[in-house]
């Protein structure tokens, strides 16, 4: 907890964002002061705390658990992904609902990676953070259409961007 409240103060002092993919393990607390958190759904609920009925969330559900980690860490924005579902994209009191752009998946691991880095680097060149997730979706279902942890290309990335 200690070293990621050293890390935020740093990145204030040089007007830099953290952006943090947490483990369902850590106490909320522990990320307090981040600029944008990407939590899968499983991670979200066990995070939150919130007791969920259902297999598959309703909006007001998704955007309660949403609210209660923004609220807990004092961010304004959240990334919830959830997997055929896309991702929940929240920025103050709103959410954006972004379809997945995946055709076909295999194997699902390094999608979370994925996702927070693809948004870190275009976040980070300055696109919007809806843009960003646009983008890192688009990434992340390159990934996930192949077996086992790896990369996705830039000339991937491309290939999918010039055909929208």
């Amino acid at each position: 907890k200690n070293l990621i409240a050293k890390i935020v103060k740093l990145a204030r002092q040089k007007n830099k964002k953290i952006l943090a993919d947490p483990n369902r393990m850590t106490p909320i607390d522990y990320y307090e002061g981040v600029d944008l958190m990407t939590p899968n759904y499983d991670e979200s609920v066990a995070l939150s705390h919130f007791m969920v009925d259902s297999l598959r969330p309703d909006k007001n559900e998704i955007l309660k658990i949403g609210n209660e980690l923004m609220k807990a860490i004092g961010c304004k924005q959240m990334v919830i992904t959830r997997g055929k579902e896309g991702m929940s994209l929240f920025e103050s009191e709103q959410m954006t609902e972004m379809p997945t752009f995946a055709k076909q998946v295999a194997d699902v691991t390094g999608a979370g990676d994925t996702v927070i880095a693809a948004i870190a680097l275009a976040w980070g060149s300055g696109f919007s953070l809806e843009n960003a997730c646009a983008l890192a979706n688009l990434a992340a279902g390159i990934v996930v259409a192949k077996i086992g942890c790896v990369p996705c290309t830039r000339e991937e990335v491309l290939s999918l961007v010039q055909g929208f």
